[in-house]
């Protein structure tokens, strides 16, 4: 697996192309060892077990109706996707939202902050994407308002992070941000 900046990737010579190699998966590391284990014991079980039964959906020969309703545990889901974006640097740096969240993220009982909306959607694909920090049109095509955006992408789903409301009809998990941690 080849991790680059996408920031290297726009301004580089090929002199200067610096590719890092991760052996078996992704490899970040931007998080102490307590705090990776804190989010892999606390939130991944929820992440991967969502992820999981949607796939299980997507995999099956039932027709099923265009809105499936999903048990699972929206906060710890949120706290998860947020964790997982927040390690996935190739570098530590202090932009705005890794600063806000870090703390609301290793607070159970914290509730998602109000600025930071969570959006996704089905992504049937097996290549895995993670962009953060930049930004786009808050409605394609517009460039009056900008917003600033994260997006992370693995079968069979797919979550946009952004400081919007809405973003193109996209379903929102945020809705559910004043729930309860379980």
């Amino acid at each position: 697996m080849e991790m680059e900046n996408l920031l290297h990737v726009f301004t580089r010579t090929d002199e200067t192309k610096k590719i890092r190699e991760s052996q078996n998966g992704l490899k970040f590391r931007t998080i102490c060892k307590e705090c990776n284990e804190f989010l892999g014991q606390k939130y991944d079980p929820v992440v991967n077990e969502f992820a999981l039964s949607v796939g299980r959906y997507l995999k099956s020969d039932f027709k099923f109706p265009e809105i499936i309703h999903h048990k699972t545990k929206p906060l710890r889901l949120i706290k998860g996707i947020i964790g997982h974006l927040i390690a996935a640097k190739a570098e530590y740096d202090d932009v705005v939202l890794d600063t806000q969240v870090r703390g609301f993220i290793l607070d159970e009982n914290s509730l998602v902050p109000d600025n930071i909306y969570i959006f996704y959607w089905l992504y049937p694909y097996d290549c895995t994407i993670i962009l953060r920090d930049f930004g786009m049109p808050s409605v394609r095509g517009n460039f009056k308002s900008l917003g600033f955006f994260q997006t992370l992408k693995y079968f069979p789903i797919a979550y946009l992070v952004s400081d919007n409301p809405r973003y193109e009809g996209l379903l929102e998990l945020t809705k559910y941000r004043s729930l309860q941690i379980d």
